[in-house]
């Protein structure tokens, strides 16, 4: 009888141990489930950070601190186990995952590199005035300026005043490595007063002389490549047609630009019609009354070189000044 007992009750035992496995899964509590988000945000955060992430920086670690979520994640849902029981290193298993998260946090931040932005206002000065260099940066342990500045704060500015035009380069060194980054400061050349216009010239005294029957002289300037102002060379030239004008006033004065080939048809013609104006402006500023001065451009239409040849093209870089006849 006594064993019938006996039987009986392992018999109980076992079946309600039996029903106890088999009662279904555990729920995670919120508690843990809050915990579990953060570690989750800390691995997202470090998987995400730019210009490197995670990845990239800490891969071993990574997959480290994946393995320990997924694990604490697993176990809080088994009805035999608990994640807040003490484990062999006197750690819970969460404080162990997100312990697992912080180390791939912390190696990933460490693994940027500095972010630097160096500027100077103004970028250009006159000599004798200043400007003020101004930096920020991130993920820097060191930042320094050279051009005798030295070492700096990870942000800030300061006036320089360099004499000639000068580069500052600013040098960032973190974990991460390191970073140049250069800021220049071009001083622009001095300015020099233009010296005051000469005085007007005296109108000479001449009487009026009319032009001889059939007289006609004819000069020609010549201008650099896409240029209109006259040359020094030149100004013997035109100074035949300023002591013509001189000794007979009544002269009437043709300008004629022209242009080598080297260009389009509409830029030769406006090239050559502004030579043409140049040639009669300084005539003009010599005396010769503008009304007796007719100009006009022709473009590249009428050359007298080969344009195939710097000589020729020269040649073909004119004004054909003709003085002809009587108002």
């Amino acid at each position: 009888m006594r064993n019938r007992h006996l039987i009986l009750l392992v018999s109980i035992l076992l079946a309600t141990f039996l029903v106890a496995g088999c009662a279904g899964n555990r729920v995670a509590t919120k508690g843990e489930t809050d915990q579990f988000n953060a570690i989750s945000g800390k691995i997202a955060e470090a998987e995400n950070m730019k210009p490197k992430g995670a990845k990239e920086c800490a891969p071993k670690e990574l997959a480290i601190a994946k393995a320990e979520l997924d694990g604490i994640r697993h176990q809080s849902t088994e009805s035999w186990d608990d994640t807040a029981k003490t484990g062999p290193w006197s750690d819970t298993t969460i404080a162990i995952a997100s312990k697992a998260a912080d180390v791939v946090l912390a190696k990933t931040k460490a693994c940027q590199p500095p972010v630097v932005n160096f500027s100077a206002n103004p970028a250009a000065i006159s000599p004798g005035q200043c400007s003020t260099l101004t930096w920020s940066t991130q993920n820097v342990q060191k930042a320094e300026i050279d051009q005798e500045v030295g070492a700096v704060a990870a942000s800030g500015s300061k006036q320089v005043c360099p004499k000639e035009t000068t580069p500052y380069t600013l040098t960032a060194t973190g974990t991460g490595g390191t970073v140049y980054e250069t800021a220049t400061v071009t001083v622009n050349p001095p300015v020099v007063a233009a010296p005051p216009p000469p005085p007007p010239k005296a109108a000479p005294v001449v009487v009026p002389a009319a032009v001889p029957v059939g007289a006609e002289v004819t000069l020609r300037v010549n201008f650099d490549t896409a240029k209109w102002n006259i040359r020094p060379a030149d100004l013997a030239e035109l100074q035949k047609a300023v002591d013509f004008a001189k000794k007979y006033p009544n002269a009437k004065f043709h300008v004629v630009g022209h242009t080598d080939s080297r260009g389009g048809d509409k830029y030769n013609q406006n090239l050559s019609e502004q030579r043409a104006e140049s040639v009669k402006k300084y005539l003009v500023g010599e005396a010769v009354p503008p009304g007796q001065i007719t100009a006009e451009g022709k473009g590249e239409a009428e050359p007298i070189g080969n344009n195939k040849t710097k000589e020729g093209q020269f040649q073909n870089r004119r004004v054909v000044l003709k003085i002809v006849g009587s108002k």
